[in-house]
């Protein structure tokens, strides 16, 4: 029961090499939309309801990849879409394409895979769920964010449910 109450919990280790690779695993914060579970960092102090509809955290694995200083790929191995633990037998995928054209612009690009199927939802199958966000802040007085992004839930019937929001937020 206490587990519902996690948000983040994860340890990271860098990968040998010349590279800065980390894996890390544990409860990942989620990727998904421009907003997070944590009120501090966003523009407005509450959520929109944009991110009522993407997961508050993942469990699993986590492998951070920097390209170089503009570009960085993440690849997610996860119990499913908020998940602590282990209740299907599949494992869900995610991935993540960071570009940082500059110190003051950032554009994140996500995916989701998996099979949603537990003891709780026996009608669910696939779950697909891509969104793009982004975020500038030109100096210390203005911030933007935007984001959209689109969801598919296949259930055992074979129909299927999606859902979809954009946003643009400024202050």
């Amino acid at each position: 029961g206490t587990l519902k109450n996690v948000v983040e919990a994860n340890v990271g280790v860098r990968l040998p090499g010349k590279r800065n690779f980390w894996l890390d695993v544990g409860v990942l914060g989620s990727p998904y939309t421009n907003e997070s579970a944590i009120s501090k960092d966003h523009l407005m102090y509450t959520r929109s309801l944009a991110p009522e509809n993407v997961p508050y955290y993942l469990s699993g694995a986590k492998l951070s990849l920097p390209v170089n200083k503009k570009w960085s790929v993440s690849l997610y191995l996860l119990n499913g879409w908020q998940v602590i633990q282990d209740n299907n037998t599949g494992k869900s995928f995610g991935s993540q394409l960071e570009f940082r054209p500059n110190t003051k612009m950032l554009f994140n690009w996500n995916t989701y895979a998996g099979d949603e199927r537990s003891s709780f939802r026996p009608d669910f199958r696939t779950r697909l769920f891509t969104d793009l966000f982004w975020i500038f802040k030109p100096n210390e007085q203005i911030d933007f964010t935007s984001s959209a992004y689109i969801g598919w839930q296949q259930r055992e019937n074979q129909s299927t449910s999606n859902w979809w929001q954009a946003n643009f937020i400024g202050r």
